[in-house]
């Protein structure tokens, strides 16, 4: 698995199979915990950096690339740190949020996982420190399928029927609320971009189904059945856990919008204009 590096170069997680345990650390410029984690987290390099290999990894969700080396240079990382941008590493680690350290041992099994900088995760290191682990495929892809349901279980497809339009966004249900001190000017981008996709839902037009895919950011599936009783939504809802948007639409950013007709996408952006609501009407 070939991993994008933020000073340009790159690696291969196979250069971390050997002799020293692997310390994983996801986070974004955004995430509050996250960067009140920093100093600590270099602390941590400080004392382990010899014994222990550590990759930090920039989620690169609504993290652009000079914003997250602007956040490791005020933090003066000083470990390798990884852009994100495939969603490769979130997805090969079984990421749910961030922060999230994963421990990996010199065989390549995850075996810690954990959201909080405190003794339980110096005590993980230590552990893994003093073992000898066999050697194993512990980094390989997970490869296994994934069967696509919504947050009542009921299954979908992303393959318009025919004559039908499929508008499916993507969308975090804290947006509106969690970012006031890391991203301020994205609340309102947020709220604006419901509000449209009510405004369309409202239209029901006969022809146009609407799918949204909820991020899997820190938050559980219960979280996205409240945020549908709390904003009165009666479209098909996602609880995006194996990251389909991204697979399919190659976006990882929210809010985001794909417009599907005749099994092309025409339309891919951050919001929901009125032309592009006329357009949809019109169909």
């Amino acid at each position: 698995m070939s991993v994008r590096l933020l000073d340009g170069g790159g690696l291969s997680l196979d250069e971390y199979r050997g002799d020293k345990p692997l310390l994983l650390k996801f986070w974004a410029s955004w995430c509050v915990v996250c960067l009140e984690q920093m100093p600590a987290y270099n602390d941590l390099h400080a004392k382990y950096g010899d014994r222990v290999q550590f990759l930090s990894v920039n989620a690169a969700i609504n993290d652009p690339l000079e914003q997250a080396r602007a956040t490791v240079e005020k933090h003066e990382l000083k470990m390798p740190v990884a852009y994100d941008e495939s969603g490769q590493l979130w997805d090969r680690f079984d990421v749910i949020a961030t922060p999230m350290y994963v421990l990996v041992d010199r065989g390549g099994a995850v075996v810690f996982t954990h959201y909080l900088h405190d003794e339980t995760l110096e005590h993980a290191l230590e552990a893994v420190i003093a073992s000898r682990a066999p050697e194993s495929a512990g980094l390989e892809p997970d490869s296994a399928p994934r069967t696509l349901t919504d947050i009542d279980g009921q299954p979908f497809d992303l393959k318009p029927d025919d004559n039908e339009t499929l508008v499916v966004y993507h969308f975090a249900t804290w947006c509106e609320t969690y970012l006031r001190e890391t991203d301020p000017e994205r609340i309102p981008r947020c709220r604006e971009f419901r509000e449209s996709i009510d405004r369309l839902a409202a239209r029901d037009l006969p022809l146009v189904r609407i799918i949204g895919f909820a991020t899997s950011n820190g938050i559980e599936a219960e979280s996205v059945r409240q945020y549908r009783e709390q904003h009165d939504i009666d479209h098909q809802l996602v609880y995006d856990r194996a990251e389909t948007f991204a697979a399919r639409f190659g976006v990882r950013d929210f809010p985001h919008l794909v417009v599907v007709r005749d099994g092309a996408v025409v339309h891919s952006s951050d919001r929901l204009d009125p032309a592009l609501l006329q357009d949809l009407a019109a169909h």
